[in-house]
């Protein structure tokens, strides 16, 4: 008998908790469906038109970081000293690279703002991350952007 009520009682506590997920389940919906637009956001960067000054920057950059690692380092230098002269010289020419695009980020991810409110898209990815979208915004982000 204590068995037969015990198993009755599990069986009750059983069922409450289906229920109550059940119910929790369909209580939640969101509020409004995702509208989701892609990007080649590498072919913008190189295609607006400040892309060519860039890019000629950061080759002078370049230069002038191999230059100074040339005259930084000597023959006398242990080959620990030179690495590590090295990962200064680059690590420096990567913040000065940084600095240089980053306005150009700035503009860029205005104009994919500003496209996606004028259509309503709620989320923009990059197109190397999405397998399918129906809406690539693309173009209209580069001439909103130049």
């Amino acid at each position: 008998m204590k068995k037969q009520l015990l198993a009755m009682i599990c069986s009750a506590l059983f069922m409450l908790g289906i229920g109550g997920t059940a119910s929790a389940a369909e209580v939640y919906q969101p509020a409004t469906t995702a509208s989701v637009a892609t990007i080649n956001y590498q072919y913008v960067l190189a295609n607006i038109p400040e892309s060519k000054s860039i890019q000629e920057n950061m080759n002078k950059l370049t230069e002038e970081a191999q230059k100074e690692f040339e005259k930084s380092v000597n023959e006398k230098m242990s080959p620990a000293d030179i690495q590590k002269v090295r990962a200064r010289v680059a690590t420096d020419l990567r913040q000065k690279q940084i600095n240089l695009v980053k306005p150009v980020q700035e503009k860029i991810n205005n104009a994919i703002k500003q496209v996606a409110q004028e259509h309503g898209y709620s989320v923009v990815i990059t197109s190397d991350v999405a397998l399918f979208t129906a809406v690539d915004i693309t173009e209209e982000v580069l001439n909103a952007a130049k």
